[in-house]
């Protein structure tokens, strides 16, 4: 998704009426940075649609394994689409700014601070590109779901993640 489309798609914000650009950044934020949850709302979708191919996959969805492209921006074999992943959860969240040369560094700083604080999510491995990590399943669970994604889908784990949060003093 470009720049471009991303601010066609956004900007215009009721039939008739649009953002001034210059407060959209902003007020987008008020609107969504609280409600968007990295797990349910980000990663499963995308992972289970397999939208970002290579960059974001599962390498074993039972088990809640996946893998996420983390390219170094200085690397020599980086280019601008290594970072869309961090790039779409920015846009999510009503966080990137097309403007900033930046960005994409800084969704990415965004990106790994939110998978930090995701207590069901532990990283596996760090290799040199890619970054391994596993969604703890077995918490909250019990053995009422048939299958790991059945649980992943369930208002339960939902709760659990909310109440954790709560918890936790993400609000």
């Amino acid at each position: 998704m470009s720049d471009e489309y991303f601010m066609r798609l956004v900007v215009p914000i009721r039939e008739g009426q649009t953002l001034h650009h210059e407060c959209f950044f902003s007020q987008k934020m008020n609107e969504h940075h609280q409600r968007t949850r990295l797990l349910q709302d980000f990663l499963i979708p995308h992972l289970n649609n397999k939208t970002f191919g290579a960059k974001l996959y599962w390498t074993d969805a039972s088990e809640g394994k996946f893998r996420i492209l983390w390219k170094h921006q200085s690397s020599s074999r980086f280019e601008a689409e290594d970072s869309a992943v961090y790039r779409e959860w920015a846009i999510k969240k009503g966080l990137w700014d097309p403007r900033n040369p930046r960005a994409p560094t800084i969704a990415k700083q965004r990106f790994r601070a939110a998978l930090l604080k995701l207590r069901h999510v532990t990283i596996l491995r760090k290799e040199h590109d890619y970054r391994d990590y596993k969604i703890d399943l077995t918490l909250g669970q019990g053995n009422q779901f048939p299958t790991p994604d059945d649980y992943l889908e369930s208002d339960a784990f939902i709760e659990e993640i909310l109440r954790a949060n709560l918890q936790n003093g993400f609000h």
